[in-house]
């Protein structure tokens, strides 16, 4: 664990020998998979030049489990949301987020303290940090971009270092959008499905056409085969952590609070926004954002680049200013995407 934040290293492919220019990578899992599900990016970090430094979040292993106190706003929200009182639940949600975006900034302050980050190049693509969400934890980066600028202060800039925010396979309720107008299958609303269930699901191939009818919701290809039915029972151990998923988890909590209480929705619209001018504002302008999708992933995830990108386009038809947000498809890739290809979207 870091000296100063909550949140602990779970994987760390080190400093690439001889390299001054190297840029570091930091990668936060995703629901009920910790960070053990990158291990096999962390052979591929020298030969892009990178440090890769994957992290585990609160309640998985490694890292600070939430108290009761930290839990509290997110808890009173939801029961919030069973009263009625939707204000409330928001106001609740967005200061648990706030708080979570605070502890992101601060692990990165303390990695750049350490003295083993190098500044950004933006111009010769190198150096610097690369921040990366994977599925559920895309909502740590669009509270990351909404809130920086109110963290950022001259003692501790991360300005000189923050190159690139990548919303890695994003779904599309995490993201805050509407989802598609006829119902289409996910096992966590299924009361019947199993942790099995889900794995098979969620790590499954599948062919999706261009419209919202054509989307493939529950039946994946039979090859490949869904990637966490081809791992071992030792591999699939050393990955999957569902307790935080528990009716009562912190993930399940924030996953049902966030999506019904429209923070999800506000942290997207914010993240997106270009910050106010200022001294601290206006540090945050030409950080990148790039959003990876992967268009054999579960339909969610396509559902989420088909809304960002309409979002996106009536941005620019109505000159509505927003930060430049680039798209990028893995084809034939599904949500446990192939080692190479994601290296290659961080750091390239």
């Amino acid at each position: 664990m870091t000296k100063s934040t909550v949140l602990g290293i779970h994987l760390d492919s080190g400093v690439p020998t001889g390299s001054s220019t190297y840029t570091t990578v930091v990668v936060f899992h995703g629901y009920a998979c910790h960070g053990g599900i990158f291990a096999k990016l962390i052979p591929l970090a020298p030969s892009h030049n990178a440090r890769i430094v994957v992290v585990n979040r609160r309640d998985y292993p490694g890292s600070q489990p939430y108290s009761d106190i930290d839990l509290k706003g997110l808890r009173n929200g939801n029961a919030a949301l069973k009263d009625g009182d939707q204000e409330k639940a928001r106001a609740l949600i967005a200061a648990f987020m706030r708080a979570r975006a605070r502890e992101v900034y601060d692990f990165l302050a303390d990695l750049i303290e350490g003295g083993d980050v190098r500044e950004a190049q933006p111009k010769k693509n190198a150096g610097g940090l690369v921040v990366v969400g994977w599925s559920f934890a895309t909502v740590w980066m669009t509270a990351l971009l909404a809130h920086v600028a109110e963290f950022e202060t001259v003692a501790a800039p991360l300005s000189k270092y923050m190159r690139r925010v990548v919303i890695l396979d994003g779904p599309y309720h995490v993201l805050g959008y509407q989802p598609p107008g006829t119902n289409i299958y996910n096992p966590l609303w299924d009361p019947d499905a199993t942790v099995e269930d889900f794995a098979f699901w969620v790590s499954g191939y599948y062919r999706h056409g261009d419209t919202e009818g054509t989307l493939e919701g529950r039946t994946p290809l039979k090859s490949p085969a869904p990637t966490l039915m081809t791992l071992t029972d030792e591999e699939r151990a050393s990955t999957l952590f569902p307790s935080p998923s528990d009716p009562d988890g912190s993930d399940q909590m924030l996953l049902v609070g966030g999506r019904a209480s429209g923070v999800f929705s506000d942290l997207r619209k914010a993240a997106f926004a270009l910050p106010p001018t200022g001294k601290n504002g206006a540090v945050r302008k030409d950080v990148e954002i790039r959003c990876v999708w992967c268009d054999a992933s579960i339909w969610e995830m396509v559902w989420a680049r088909w809304k960002m990108e309409e979002e996106l386009q009536a941005a620019k038809e109505t000159r509505i200013s927003m930060r430049e947000v680039e798209s990028v498809r893995l084809a034939g890739c599904n949500h446990f995407v192939g080692g190479i290809a994601v290296a290659r979207c961080m750091v390239c």
